[in-house]
C-alpha cells in the first residue's frame, strides 16, 4: 500500500499537456487518504456533472464499456464502482494509465477495470475489445495534430476522418457517449456555436443515431440539462471565445455573453448515441 501511494504521487506529478485535466473520483479519494499528494485539477470542475449525466443516459442493461483518452480513469472507474461495469480505458499518457491501474487496485475494483498505456488511432479500432459503450470525451478533434496526422491528411481534412472514425466504431459497439471540442491549437474544426449543427449529422451520416443530447443551460451552476432527439432544436447554441483582453473564454448565445472562464470545455454538449 505504501508504495503504491509513493508511487502514486510521481505519477500525479507528471507535466504533459492534458496534466491536471482530470479529477480523482470520490471513492478513490477516500481509499488514498492524503496518498493524492495534494492532486487537484487544473480544470473546470466539469467531471461530476458530465458523469451525472452519462449516467442517467445509459440503460440499466448495460455492462461493459471501452473508452478512449481515458486520463486518470475518472468516469471507467466510477462506472466500475458504482455500476459495476467491466471497463477498458486507453490513455496515451503511459503514467495516466498506471495511476488509473493502481486506483483500481487499491479500491479492489480487482479485473472490472483495466486500462492500457497507449493511444487508438483509426486503424486501431477494429481492434478494440467489444463492450456495450464506447466512451469517447474531447478525444477525435485533436486527430491531426496529437495523433493520426497522416491519416487525417490521406482522408483530405478532419470531417472525412471523423465519420470514418464513428463508422468504424459501429462495428465493435451498440451504444456510445461522444463529446469533441471544435478546434486545436488555434485551428478550427468547425465554429463553436455550430457544435450541434454539425455534428448531430456527421454521427448520423456515420451508422449512429442520436438519442439523446446534454448541454450546460446554467453556467452558475453546471448541470447538463437533456434534449431528446425531438428537441434538439430546442437546445441552445453556444458559442466560445476568448477574450484577448480578459484572457478569460467568453461564452454567449444570442450575442450576449452569459458566463466567462478560464476555459472553454463547458461549451461542448454531450451525445448519448445508439447504433443504427
Amino acid at each position: 500500500m505504501t508504495d503504491n501511494l509513493e508511487r502514486l504521487r510521481e505519477l500525479l506529478a507528471y507535466d504533459a499537456h492534458s496534466r491536471r485535466y482530470q479529477a480523482i473520483p470520490d471513492f478513490v479519494r477516500d481509499r488514498l487518504g492524503p496518498g493524492a499528494g495534494g492532486y487537484e485539477s487544473e480544470q473546470l470542475q466539469w467531471d461530476a456533472p458530465r458523469y451525472a449525466w452519462i449516467d442517467a443516459a445509459l440503460p440499466s442493461t448495460l455492462r461493459s464499456s471501452v473508452e478512449l483518452g481515458s486520463s486518470l480513469g475518472y468516469f471507467s472507474l466510477r462506472l466500475a464502482h458504482e455500476r459495476e461495469f467491466f471497463v477498458s480505458g486507453f490513455e496515451p499518457v503511459a503514467d495516466y494509465a498506471e495511476a488509473s491501474n493502481l486506483f483500481a487496485a487499491l479500491t479492489a475494483l480487482g479485473e472490472r477495470a483495466q486500462f492500457h498505456p497507449r493511444g487508438i488511432g483509426i486503424e486501431d479500432v477494429a481492434g478494440l475489445p467489444a463492450a456495450d459503450c464506447l466512451i469517447t470525451l474531447n478525444v477525435l478533434h485533436h486527430a491531426g495534430n496529437v495523433f493520426d496526422r497522416d491519416a487525417v491528411t490521406a482522408r483530405g481534412g478532419w470531417h472525412a476522418y471523423a465519420g470514418e472514425f464513428l463508422t468504424r466504431a459501429t462495428d465493435r459497439f451498440e451504444h456510445m457517449i461522444f463529446q469533441t471540442g471544435n478546434s486545436v491549437k488555434g485551428e478550427a474544426h468547425f465554429p463553436s456555436e455550430a457544435a450541434i449543427d454539425t455534428l448531430v449529422p456527421l454521427l448520423e451520416n456515420s451508422g449512429w443515431r442520436v438519442v439523446r443530447l446534454g448541454v450546460i443551460t446554467d453556467f452558475a451552476d453546471p448541470e447538463y440539462q437533456s434534449f431528446t432527439a425531438s428537441e434538439i432544436d430546442r437546445a441552445p447554441r453556444i458559442g466560445c471565445r476568448r477574450n484577448p483582453e480578459t484572457g478569460l473564454v467568453e461564452y454567449r448565445t444570442g450575442g450576449e455573453v452569459v458566463a466567462a472562464f478560464g476555459y472553454g470545455t463547458l461549451q461542448r454538449p454531450l451525445f448519448h448515441c445508439v447504433r443504427t
